[in-house]
């Protein structure tokens, strides 16, 4: 009898075990979409310039604007 007891507690511990980490694995993944999304749209704010000749936005780093060829 003690034995069926000791393995239904064992069972219940680690079923709410599972539950728990379950969802803090989830909640974690979920957290880093975020803050991943996040620094992709911080990113992309940043590394963005818009063309003094035509006001085409591209990004920071092209020598000239890929729209109407104007160097900087």
């Amino acid at each position: 009898m003690y034995i069926i007891v000791w393995i239904f507690s064992i069972a219940v511990f680690f079923t709410i075990l599972y539950f728990v980490v379950k969802n803090a694995v989830r909640n974690a993944i979920i957290e880093a979409r975020v803050v991943t999304r996040i620094k992709v749209e911080i990113e992309d704010e940043i590394s963005k310039t818009a063309c003094p000749s035509c006001g085409g936005e591209h990004d920071m780093d092209f020598p000239k604007c890929p729209f109407c060829k104007h160097r900087y």
